[in-house]
């Protein structure tokens, strides 16, 4: 029960973390390529995901749930965007998202 109730609360996380709002923080630039998406993989700190693609020009508020904190950070270039969503620091299964014109 104790599992399943974690992969439920995880699960949320999730859903929270792709319906998130987003704030202006930053700029992109030129890293917001196919490339660098590509580096992007699950597990890796916020750091490591910033030496990729340098500061974020959108990011959510933290948000925490039952001890579980998640957040979204969107690097956007022109008609290209990656958005990465974090639970406990870390990129999420879901890894980045991107949209590329």
């Amino acid at each position: 029960m104790k599992g399943s109730l974690k992969a439920w609360h995880l699960g949320l996380m999730i859903l929270l973390f792709a319906f998130s709002t987003t704030v202006f923080v930053g700029c992109g630039g030129g890293k917001v390529t196919k490339e660098n998406a590509g580096k992007i993989k699950e597990g890796m700190s916020e750091k490591e995901v910033k030496d990729v693609l340098g500061e974020p020009t959108e990011k959510s508020e933290e948000k925490e749930a039952l001890g579980i904190k998640t957040k979204t950070m969107t690097w956007k270039s022109g008609d290209n965007t990656i958005a990465v969503g974090f639970i406990d620091g870390k990129v999420t299964p879901a890894g980045a998202v991107s949209s590329f014109k």
